[in-house]
C-alpha cells in the first residue's frame, strides 16, 4: 500500500458526487488557486490551523503551550504570527471554546477503506460508492489507486472529482480502476484562466481530452461565477470545449455561494470575491438554455439531484440553488 496522506474530510451520505449514496473524501493539496475557491483549506498538502476569532474567551492557555511562541495576547485576542507558526496543532488541544482547529490528519489508504466500507449497505442499496475530491486526488495517484482497487473488488462505484492540473501519468495510473470522472471545466480563454485561477489551461485540457478517448464515463463540472464565466462569450467557449469530447453528453452546472467565504479569514488569506453576490438566477437560466440547445443534459448542482426543468420547469424567474459541500 501507498504512504499516507492528509485529508480534510470524509463526507458519509453525498448524493452531488456520482450515482448513488456515496462518501466523499476530500485530500489536501492543490495545484490551483481559484479565486472562488470554497475549500481553501485544502491548497496546502499538510494539515493547517484555522482560526475563529469569534469564539476566543482570551485565556491565553493557546499562548504558554505553543513551542514557536507565535501567539500573543492583542486586545483580549489570540493572535498567531502566521510567519513564526509550524502548525504543530499544540495550541489546538487546549482550545476548549473551540477557537483553533486544524485541517486535516494523515489517513492511510486502509485506514480511508476501512471508513468507507462502513456503509457497505448504502453502496450496495442505491448503486453508490466512493469519491475522491479535494483539494486534487490525483496529486496521489498511487493513493487513489490502492483504495480504488479495494473498492471495486467490492462491486461500489468509484469516482474522482479532478481539476486535471497533473502529469498524465496520474490519470493513467488511475483511469483502470475509476468509473467516473467529475472533471472540472472554469474557462476557456487562457488570460482569463491565469487571471482568476493563477495557471495556464493547456495542460487541463489536455488531460481531459485524452481522458475522453478512454472507455470511462466523464462528467465536466462548470463552476458558474457571476462576472466571470457566466457571460454568453465565455460559457459558449466552456460548450465548445465541451462538444469537442467523445461521449460527453451531461454536464454540472455549480452555482456560485458564499457559504466557505469565512474560512479565509480563519486562515489569514485573502479573498478576492468576498463582494460578489448570490444571485445569479437569471444567468443560470441563461446558461442552462444555452446549453440544452447544444444538446446537453444540465444538472445543476451534481449528480444525484433533479435536473433544472425538473425542479423549476423551466421557469427562469424560478432560480434553484443547491449548494455542494
Amino acid at each position: 500500500m501507498s504512504d499516507s496522506v492528509y485529508i480534510s474530510n470524509i463526507q458519509r451520505f453525498s448524493v452531488h458526487d456520482g450515482p448513488g449514496i456515496r462518501t466523499t473524501v476530500f485530500f489536501l493539496g492543490c495545484p490551483l488557486r481559484c479565486s472562488w475557491c470554497q475549500n481553501p483549506e485544502t491548497f496546502r498538502h499538510t494539515a493547517v490551523l484555522m482560526m475563529n476569532n469569534a469564539l476566543c474567551t482570551g485565556c491565553g492557555a493557546c499562548v504558554s503551550v505553543c513551542p514557536a511562541n507565535a501567539i500573543e495576547m492583542k486586545n483580549g485576542i489570540a493572535v498567531t504570527d502566521r510567519s513564526v507558526c509550524t502548525d504543530c496543532g499544540a495550541c489546538t488541544d487546549v482550545c476548549y471554546f473551540g477557537a483553533r482547529k486544524m485541517s486535516g490528519s494523515l489517513y492511510s489508504p486502509e485506514a480511508v477503506c476501512e471508513t468507507v466500507l462502513k456503509d457497505e449497505v448504502v453502496y450496495r442499496n442505491t448503486g453508490g460508492g466512493i469519491t475522491f475530491s479535494g483539494g486534487e486526488p490525483l496529486l496521489y495517484p498511487d493513493f487513489v489507486f490502492d483504495v480504488f482497487s479495494v473498492i471495486r473488488k467490492k462491486g461500489f462505484g468509484t469516482a474522482v472529482e479532478t481539476c486535471g492540473h497533473v502529469p498524465w501519468e496520474s490519470f493513467e495510473k488511475i483511469l483502470p480502476v475509476t468509473d467516473l470522472l467529475l472533471y472540472d471545466i472554469k474557462l476557456a480563454n487562457n488570460d482569463l484562466h491565469r487571471k482568476w485561477i493563477g495557471t495556464d489551461k493547456r495542460l487541463i485540457y489536455s488531460n481531459l481530452k485524452k481522458a475522453s478517448r478512454h472507455n470511462i464515463e466523464i462528467i465536466p463540472r462548470i463552476p458558474l461565477i457571476p462576472g466571470v464565466n457566466d457571460d454568453k462569450t465565455e460559457f459558449s467557449g466552456i460548450l465548445d470545449i465541451c462538444e469537442s469530447l467523445d461521449r460527453v453528453k451531461e454536464i454540472h452546472l455549480m452555482p456560485f455561494h458564499q457559504i466557505g467565504s469565512s474560512k479565509y479569514e480563519m486562515l489569514d488569506y485573502e479573498y478576492r470575491l468576498k463582494d460578489r453576490k448570490e444571485e445569479n438566477a437569471a444567468q443560470l437560466a441563461f446558461c442552462v438554455s444555452l446549453a440544452e440547445t447544444r444538446g446537453f443534459t444540465v444538472n445543476v448542482g451534481g449528480s444525484g439531484t433533479k435536473t433544472y426543468k425538473e425542479e423549476t420547469g423551466g421557469n427562469e424567474n424560478d432560480g434553484w440553488f443547491l449548494y455542494r459541500k
